[in-house]
């Protein structure tokens, strides 16, 4: 299991971050990511961290 048994699923994008740079957003492919969810996803990370979207 990559994540800590205890870390609650809020944290996950922040502990990935941690071990890599970068991930391909999946959801992107059966539906529009809300904006404000992009937002968020982008305040979590640092500058240096990349999403790749997934389109059809």
């Amino acid at each position: 299991m990559f994540y800590p048994f205890e870390l609650k699923s809020a944290d996950y994008l922040s502990y990935y971050a941690t071990h890599f740079n970068a991930t391909e957003i999946n959801s992107s492919f059966y539906h529009f990511t809300m904006a404000k969810t992009i937002q968020k996803w982008l305040s979590l990370m640092p500058d240096s961290f990349r999403f790749a979207a997934k389109f059809h």
